[in-house]
């Protein structure tokens, strides 16, 4: 899914993408929304359930990269499939999982019955998911910016769950309402990818 490949490069959906001063953008928009985060003592290490997969073996997951995808609002599959407003917010958020190295997106009930994380687990990892959506969603409303999505990184590992901060353009979809081109355009080529950073960076910045 994303592959930091190179200095300024990155692979996002086996697309290449790259500009000069990538890595610095994408860094300066992690550090300030992982800093902000922090100022909620939002902590970024948690304690695995103390639990055995329902086959009674450890939970596969050890060593595990998982995406949690939170969706808050419609894009235009949905919108087209619902007769919904594009863009419109979703009754409730909708979770859906992504693990490193897999492409199709999965279901909580596929993780666990695979082994992939217990149920304890998996509980605990949406609540942290949610409360991080919750407060950057707050955060880009007050800027007039609409979080419609974000993916919070996981790493499973034996007794330890930390979130990775990979908060970036690649993780974050972050919409405005009058220049909606910026996110819809934003991964088509390298250009677009730029703009859209830099789009970032400024609503983050301008209102610090």
């Amino acid at each position: 899914m994303i592959k930091y490949t190179a200095e300024n490069s990155v692979t996002f959906y086996k697309k290449r993408l790259k500009f000069k001063g990538l890595n610095s953008l994408f860094s300066a928009i992690n550090d300030s929304l992982s800093r902000y985060l922090s100022e909620f003592s939002f902590a970024f290490e948690y304690p695995a359930a103390p639990e055995a997969s329902d086959n009674g073996n450890p939970p596969a997951a050890a060593g595990t990269n998982l995406y949690v995808i939170i969706k808050n609002n419609h894009d235009t599959a949905t919108a087209g499939m619902f007769n919904a407003q594009l863009y419109s917010s979703f009754a409730v958020p909708v979770y859906e999982y992504l693990i490193e190295g897999i492409e199709n997106r999965l279901s909580e009930n596929y993780l666990i019955a695979c082994d992939l994380v217990t149920i304890s687990d998996i509980k605990q990892i949406n609540r942290i998911a949610s409360r991080a959506n919750a407060v950057l969603k707050s955060f880009f409303e007050r800027r007039k910016t609409l979080l419609t999505e974000i993916h919070v990184k996981f790493l499973i590992e034996g007794k330890k769950i930390s979130v990775q901060q990979e908060f970036n353009p690649l993780t974050i979809r972050l919409l405005d309402i009058n220049r909606p081109d910026l996110l819809e355009f934003a991964y088509n080529n390298s250009p677009n990818l730029k703009k859209y950073s830099n789009f970032i960076l400024e609503v983050i910045k301008n209102y610090d």
